[in-house]
């Protein structure tokens, strides 16, 4: 795996359950903050895309249970220009 191939001691891996609960009003209010005003024009929009509510949720647990992480590894998909666009990737 990647850890041992770059020589990076762990001490423990932590699968985090819960992802396909829906995210906090405060982490979509703070996600519709974002220069991202042409994807979304309202909140319903946002709320019939399954991939951006699921990885603002993501988000949310990755600070949940990484605050005192040093290192945090994810593996990402590469996303498809013509499907979605880089501020949402990103």
């Amino acid at each position: 795996n990647l850890l041992k191939r770059f020589r990076i001691d762990f001490s423990s891996i932590v699968e985090v359950e819960g992802i396909n609960k829906a995210p906090s009003s405060q982490s979509i209010q703070t996600f519709m903050k974002l220069p991202i005003k042409d994807e979304f024009t309202d909140l319903s929009t946002l709320e019939k895309d399954r991939r951006t509510m699921r990885n603002i949720r993501l988000g949310e647990l990755i600070r949940e249970h990484s605050n005192d992480a040093k290192l945090i590894v994810l593996t990402l998909p590469v996303p498809k220009v013509e499907v979605m666009s880089p501020l949402l990737y990103m």
